[in-house]
């Protein structure tokens, strides 16, 4: 068994590691600068980081990029940049972008094709369908009975569907296609499906070679469906750096070095608000814009986000499982002191990198202890949990001393054993095995609660597990930080033969 001293001892050398590769696959494009030769405050940026420890925010790494200089690399423990992240939503931004190639390259006409032209197989459907262009899809204003307000049940149900593609077209249309905005997931399938349909190449396969290459983008994952059709909506995996250059592509508009790798036609559309959402927030095509504070972004579930704000030449990429990320914003406007250099000051640029140094290394070292009453109760038990949002049926404890354990999750047909420490401080890191991408876990244990942190990192979600030891028996709880979901799950406990 590993030693605390020779964990930590690990993962001190392995976060070093991390934080020199995230900044050599930087300072390739975007140079190392302090902040004030950027015209940026150091001592403001340090409050932000102090902030963000002090308040526990979930954030998982922060870029801050001005004038083609990396002003601020962070990561926050226990992620590391050199691990694939699943940017969510922010992947519709980058659909919007392959799209926009795709009729540059000549695949498609432009965006005023009708949809169904590209679906021939789909000879009934609802009325007003037939008038859906490209545009109100990547705009979002399709006229489909599909919205986030309940959920999006619709891309839910669409996705326990055997047909994908009939499934959207057979939805009800409640109003005339690029009339109304309404935010509908589903759109960005049938943009994913004409990709495919009008190149022959699979959504990623087409960004690899048409968008990720020409900006020295390697290393992705993308989530497909049964047709191996990429998920045009969400599950792109990509590392912090390369958000980063996407933002610069797009601040460039569209342009990277001396190759225009997206027409800066497409580009001016993209970041357009064709549609007002909510006071000064509005849509493109496929990504946010602000004209109050005057920037304009690509956002997913979680908080993913790359920033930009052109008139400060600024792309900022934020990662995470939910956190408070218009304080860190505001933050980051408060630092901007200047459109030029600034005076340094050591001891506040010292403090910074201090700053930044720990946030990517766990707190002190600490050892939780088991109660040994909650030992008793959970070890030997299988817990049968009720449908929920982490797809986990069943799951079971097993304690290996007084601080350390491990879980097993059941998921369907399938199972994944992960070891977790007792800590406040750390985590034991341990790879995803769908995936091949780590998962952090720890377990807090007191009188009357046995907690089971299990956080996906790469996979955004953040969840909790609360044993609540009571009179009549055990209660549990599930806590999703990312999704604000907290309620009790029926379950059941039923002792196992060893």
């Amino acid at each position: 068994m590993i030693s605390h001293r020779i964990l930590i001892s690990v993962l001190l050398i392995c976060s070093i590691y991390n934080s020199h590769g995230q900044k050599s696959r930087l300072i390739q494009k975007f140079p190392i600068s302090t902040p004030e030769r950027q015209g940026i405050s150091s001592k403001v940026l340090d409050s932000m980081m102090r902030f963000i420890k002090n308040s526990n925010q979930n954030i998982h790494h922060l870029t801050i990029i001005r004038n083609e200089h990396t002003v601020l690399d962070a990561d926050f423990y226990p992620y590391s940049s050199q691990y694939l992240h699943d940017i969510a939503s922010v992947t519709k931004s980058i659909t919007s972008l392959l799209i926009g190639i795709a009729i540059d390259k000549g695949f498609i006409k432009d965006e005023n094709e009708y949809a169904l032209k590209f679906f021939p197989e789909i000879s009934s459907h609802k009325a007003l369908a037939d008038s859906m262009r490209i545009k109100d899809l990547v705009s979002m204003s399709s006229g489909l009975d599909c919205s986030v307000y309940d959920g999006e049940k619709a891309l839910s149900d669409m996705r326990k569907t055997n047909d994908w593609v009939r499934f959207i077209f057979e939805l009800q249309m409640i109003s005339k296609p690029g009339e109304k905005f309404s935010y509908c997931s589903c759109n960005f399938y049938l943009l994913a499906e004409i990709l495919f349909r009008t190149t022959g190449l699979q959504p990623h396969e087409f960004a690899k070679k048409y968008l990720f290459a020409p900006l020295q983008i390697y290393n992705s994952k993308w989530l497909a469906n049964y047709k191996d059709i990429n998920h045009g909506w969400g599950d792109l995996f990509l590392l912090p750096a390369d958000m980063a250059k996407i933002g610069e592509l797009v601040l460039k508009k569209g342009k990277w070095e001396d190759k225009q790798v997206v027409s800066a036609s497409w580009i001016a559309k993209c970041i357009h608000p064709f549609y007002k959402v909510q006071d000064d927030k509005g849509y493109g095509y496929g990504w946010w814009t602000n004209d109050k504070v005057g920037y304009y972004e690509a956002a997913g579930r979680g908080r993913q986000t790359i920033s930009i704000v052109p008139s400060k030449g600024m792309v900022v990429v934020m990662l995470g499982g939910e956190f408070d990320a218009g304080t860190i914003g505001r933050y980051i406007f408060r630092s901007i002191h200047a459109d030029n250099s600034a005076t340094e000051n050591k001891k506040d640029i010292t403090e910074l990198r201090e700053t930044t140094r720990k946030a990517g290394l766990p707190l002190s070292p600490d050892s939780g202890f088991l109660n040994q009453k909650i030992a008793e109760v959970l070890k030997n038990k299988t817990i049968i949990l009720e449908k929920n949002i982490t797809s986990i049926d069943s799951m079971q404890l097993n304690f290996v001393s007084n601080s350390r354990g491990e879980v097993i999750f059941y998921k369907s047909q399938t199972h994944e054993k992960y070891p977790f420490i007792l800590s406040q401080n750390i985590y034991e890191i341990s790879m995803d095995p769908v995936l091949q991408l780590p998962v952090a876990l720890k377990a807090i244990s007191n009188g009357k609660e046995f907690i089971l942190h299990y956080n996906q990192l790469c996979r955004i979600n953040n969840i909790y597990f609360h044993f609540l030891i009571e009179k009549d028996g055990i209660r549990t709880r599930l806590e999703e930080t990312s999704n604000s979901i907290n309620l009790d799950i029926p379950s059941s406990f039923h002792t196992r033969k060893n």
